[in-house]
């Protein structure tokens, strides 16, 4: 209930202050598509390899883990020891352990980097905002839009350049 108030609340900001914007003359608008640009820029994709190289490893392992136990069940069907059926119990409750914690870890980590990234594109949006005299740039949350005030491209090649 709280959330759907905020959210309402929200939106009404949003729809006064741009009604308020559109009435006022000339107004220029814009949006950026923020993961585009996590996953496009210079900067998205250097935090996207850094990722891959600290958690790429752990990866691996628990795939080829993941492949084990794969063979240990086929093993186990044919076996049907209750000692080995046991191990391979064991063996899947550890590697479902080791996943949970990898992908917290994971998760936290790449929330992170995002973070950092955000912060740089919020300053690029605001300068680059100023420089072209735009007077709303909106890049959370967009539903919609006409691909005429789409900037993020523009955006892009202006944190790429930083």
């Amino acid at each position: 209930m709280w959330l759907s108030n905020k959210f309402k609340f929200m939106s009404f900001f949003l729809l006064f202050t741009c009604s308020g914007l559109l009435l006022a003359g000339e107004t220029r608008v814009a949006i950026v598509k923020l993961e585009k640009l996590l996953v496009s820029s210079k900067i998205g994709k250097a935090a996207n390899h850094k990722l891959k190289k600290e958690f790429g490893g752990r990866e691996k392992k628990l795939k080829g883990k993941r492949k084990k136990l794969g063979e240990m069940m086929a093993k186990a069907r044919t076996k049907r020891s209750a000692k080995y059926l046991a191990e391979v119990e064991k063996f899947k409750s550890t590697l479902k352990s080791e996943q949970k914690i990898f992908i917290i870890e994971y998760k936290t980590r790449r929330a992170q980097e995002m973070n950092k990234i955000k912060t740089k594109v919020k300053k690029v949006i605001n300068s680059f905002g100023k420089k072209e005299k735009y007077d709303l740039i909106l890049y959370t949350g967009i539903v919609y839009n006409n691909k005429g005030i789409d900037i993020t491209d523009k955006v892009r090649a202006a944190l790429d350049k930083n």
